[in-house]
């Protein structure tokens, strides 16, 4: 850019826009991590026995996902093991029998317990034949030792059996799946046979001869179970009903088997089945027969008897049920569940904070819970879905923690950079975009099969490069972890995004180094397409940046070549478009290259090829700058106005008219050209007054009003300023100039103009959080009005603070720039004059040497003072 550009601080911002931005893989990652959440949402809800609502979860992932998702298979054998437990086994058997996936461990699981709930006992144990239990995942392989000892019951070994519900205990993930599993005991053994009219026939009569004594509750029992296999389910629950009313009040425990019973046979979707649970889980009194009455009610919970579950599990919680702790998770989850749906608003969110309240409940009054897990999931999901990224990240930290290797642990560690990334997305602070690639790259290693490793190194390059490490970036792409294979597409993508991140950081010759080498060293080809274009132009774009224009040409008709290439290896309108910023940047390269009647031939054939296109517009702006360059000022700013009035949607018709008044400025001191440029500026702001150089065209009537000696109209456009651009980051400049049009209204007197003045200079020089270079400016003009007032010890004290706080203490000088070196260097001088008028010149003499010895702006006239008061009887 000319330096009459850099003339706006922040106009540098406005470059030609980037034709060939990359595929936005970010928006895609993001997108991919969001079914997992979902995923786990559904997951955790089936862990807990919300078959129904586990179910719905699936259903509605799967409808939103395509089919070649690699998600899609595993949430379809989830969908089915939530449909085995909602007892909806028809459907489950559809699902199973239209399955694509591969006929692995878990498929095969899933269709053994389909065949136990047919009692097809030869092929669940042909199925378990084909199952190693260690291909299972972990929380899955205590179904396998639950069937084994089922098929071990119906085989009569007892011994086997009793082993493997051991271990299927053992192995068991969750009280609720603990529950299932003595459920699952409990009904095989209450009946393994074949159901008959003839046992039917035998059974009553035993209970009958039995009647009123244990035995005869137990053949009761095993009556009411045959007439439910026969098809007599109202016989059954009557029977249930009937022997409910004899139980003596001591055998407490037939009672809740009873309960337990009429539950199972009536069902728990509503009516006296339900009833029975309930009754059985507020009065029972065996925990495991209340785990599973619990469990069978939260199984049958939908969207129209939630809130009645929820109320229940209150009432039983403010009772401090004997299974508070598991009672507090299912409110937890319910809760979670319903805010997830709400739309937002206060009820929702009191929701989550109930959610949150439970499961903290659990963490902090049972410290060794096994529902740990469960808990720091519900944490992180309710502050997930309320935006608070950076708490739900610590809790998934927690999480993992708790975790053994495998999909569920990379899946929680995705998770993790997910919710990091997000929050750098909410607050752009760089420590949060740091720690996602750190996480990302954690679990690239792990790489979990729900995400492509290649989406995942695409985000961790794009999480270091927002985090502002570069040369991490440059790190992670030669270091790729063994055994992790990376799409070329997303290889690409990152290494594009790579080299423009490096032109954004003006390290154009690194850039171009390093585009050079893809295209030509790289041992790995680029694919043929749009990507290979995009390098190459990028490639052409980088040799002009990095100050190599008779590179630049070459490399252009090289793009141009492969544009006209028969087939096309781009669409055609992505053509034109990389053709029109093509010519343009040769353009570029041919004026820097002094050949300007040919990039003026260019930039005509742009216009007329490509009318009304953002290359179109710009190609104003660069006929225009070399115009400046050449002091065609007036040709300059002819053709910016041209710009202005007849593109006026251009989003470079603002730049236009900034550039035009400047200009106008620069063609001399007269009123005319002045007032002229005032105009422009003012044409600007009216026009686009949102537009970021509105602030700067602001400030710039205001300094040229100073020149015209227009001083009170300077103040009002800088108060002006003050109040319609409070939070500018660069307000400061403002005020700094509404001080200097106070001291030039004083005029050197004690006027309010003039106490204003100070008190904005103090208040600009004591502000720690300005740049150096602005405090520098303030300190001098500070000390210099205080000076002109006679206060010359104030002024010396302010001269020598600006030195020593700004310049003397190393941190700080490393951040001056010349501007505030100049303004240093001021102060000094005006610091040994002080001196010299004081008849000091020792003290003179030392300000003098401080700019002599350290070569700041002045040097020669420092060493000329230095020198001349040497003359005076002061040796140097």
């Amino acid at each position: 850019m000319l330096a009459l550009w850099g003339a706006a601080p922040g106009a540098g911002a406005q470059e030609v826009a980037d034709p060939l931005a990359g595929e936005d893989h970010g928006r895609e990652a993001l997108d991919s991590i969001l079914p997992i959440w979902t995923m786990r949402s559904a997951d955790q809800a089936l862990r807990l026995g919300f078959s129904s609502l586990a179910a719905a979860g699936y259903k509605e992932l799967l409808a939103s996902l395509p089919d070649d998702d690699p998600k899609v298979h595993r949430m379809s054998l989830a969908l089915i093991s939530a449909l085995i437990s909602e007892g909806d086994l028809v459907e489950a058997r559809e699902r199973i029998s239209s399955y694509r996936g591969g006929k692995n461990a878990e498929y095969l699981l899933r269709r053994a317990l389909l065949d136990w709930q047919d009692r097809a006992w030869d092929r669940v144990e042909e199925a378990l034949g084909q199952i190693e239990p260690e291909d299972l995942p972990t929380h899955e392989r205590a179904w396998y030792f639950f069937l084994t000892a089922l098929a071990s019951d119906q085989r009569g070994e007892e011994e086997a059996s009793e082993a493997a519900h051991t271990r299927a205990l053992q192995d068991a993930v969750s009280p609720n799946q603990r529950a299932y599993f003595l459920l699952g005991q409990y009904q095989t053994r209450l009946f393994a046979g074949d159901a008959s009219e003839d046992l039917a026939t035998r059974l009553k009569s035993q209970m009958e001869s039995f009647d009123g004594r244990v035995a005869g509750f137990r053949f009761a029992q095993q009556y009411a179970v045959v007439l439910d296999l026969l098809g007599r389910k109202q016989e059954a629950t009557q029977l249930i009903r009937e022997q409910i009313q004899k139980v003596p009040a001591v055998e407490r425990e037939l009672r809740d088997q009873f309960l337990l019973l009429d539950g199972l046979i009536s069902g728990s979707d509503g009516g006296q089945g339900r009833a029975s649970l309930r009754e059985l889980l507020e009065t029972g009194g065996q925990r495991t027969l209340q785990r599973i009455a619990l469990q069978k009610l939260a199984g049958s919970v939908s969207g129209d008897n939630s809130e009645a579950y929820s109320l229940l599990l209150s009432r039983l919680i403010e009772a401090r049920h004997p299974l508070v702790e598991e009672l507090r998770l299912l409110r937890a989850q319910l809760r979670l569940s319903e805010a997830a749906k709400s739309e937002p608003s206060d009820g929702r969110t009191a929701l989550f904070q109930l959610a949150s309240e439970d499961a903290q409940a659990i963490l902090t009054q049972f410290p060794g819970s096994r529902l740990k897990k469960e808990s720091f999931e519900i944490l992180a999901a309710s502050a997930w879905q309320q935006r608070r990224y950076r708490t739900a990240a610590n809790h998934l930290l927690q999480l993992r923690t708790e975790l053994p290797a495998g999909q569920r642990r990379s899946e929680v560690g995705l998770l993790v950079a997910d919710c990091y990334f997000r929050a750098g997305e909410v607050n752009r602070a760089v420590e949060d975009y740091r720690n996602a690639a750190d996480a990302y790259g954690a679990v690239l290693r792990e790489h979990p099969a729900s995400v492509s490793p290649g989406l995942i190194l695409y985000q961790r390059v794009l999480s270091e490069i927002r985090g502002g490490r570069v040369d991490e970036v440059l790190r992670h792409m030669r270091e790729i972890p063994e055994g992790v294979t990376i799409e070329p597409i997303y290889r690409w993508q990152s290494e594009w995004n790579l080299v423009k991140a490096m032109q954004r950081a003006g390290r154009m010759a690194e850039a171009y180094e390093r585009v050079t080498e893809l295209l030509t060293g790289s041992e790995e080809s680029v694919p043929e397409g749009d990507l290979q274009i995009r390098l190459e132009w990028l490639r052409a774009q980088l040799s002009f940046d990095a100050g190599r224009p008779a590179e630049t040409l070459p490399l252009v008709e090289a793009v141009l070549a492969s544009l006209e290439s028969e087939p096309s290896p781009v669409p055609q309108a992505l053509a034109e478009r990389i053709t029109a910023y093509s010519l343009l940047l040769q353009a570029q390269a041919q004026l820097g290259l002094d050949q300007a009647e040919a990039a003026t031939a260019t930039l005509e054939m742009i216009r007329d090829r490509f009318p009304g296109s953002e290359p179109a517009s710009y190609s104003y702006l660069v006929e225009a700058r070399h115009y400046t360059r050449i002091n065609r000022t007036v040709d300059a700013q002819q053709l910016l106005i041209s710009l202005a009035d007849n593109q006026k949607e251009s989003r470079y018709a603002p730049i236009a008219l900034y550039e035009a008044a400047l200009n106008a400025q620069r063609r001399g001191q007269e009123a005319d050209y002045q007032n002229q440029a005032i105009q422009l500026l003012e044409r600007l702001v009216n026009q686009y007054p949102g537009h970021e150089l509105a602030f700067y065209a602001r400030l710039r009537q205001g300094d040229l009003l100073r020149q015209l000696n227009r001083f009170e109209a300077a103040e009002g456009v800088y108060k002006f300023v003050e109040n319609n651009f409070p939070n500018h980051p660069d307000l400061a400049l403002a005020r700094l100039s509404l001080a200097d049009s106070y001291l030039a209204q004083a005029n050197g007197q004690e006027t309010q103009s003039f106490r204003d003045a100070v008190a904005i200079l103090e208040r600009l020089f004591d502000l720690s959080s300005l740049g150096p270079d602005l405090r520098a400016e303030a300190g001098f003009k500070l000390a210099f009005a205080n000076a002109t007032r006679g206060r010359v010890a104030r002024a010396q004290e302010v001269y020598w603070a600006a030195v020593s706080v700004l310049y003397l203490d190393e941190a700080t000088a490393q951040s001056l720039g010349s501007r505030g070196r100049y303004w240093i260097a001021r102060s000094l001088f005006e610091y040994g004059q002080l001196f010299e008028r004081e008849g000091r010149p020792r003290d003179a003499r030392d300000a003098y040497s401080l700019i002599a010895r350290n070569a700041l702006p002045g040097e020669a006239l420092a060493r000329a003072n230095l020198a001349r008061l040497s003359l005076n009887g002061e040796p140097e």
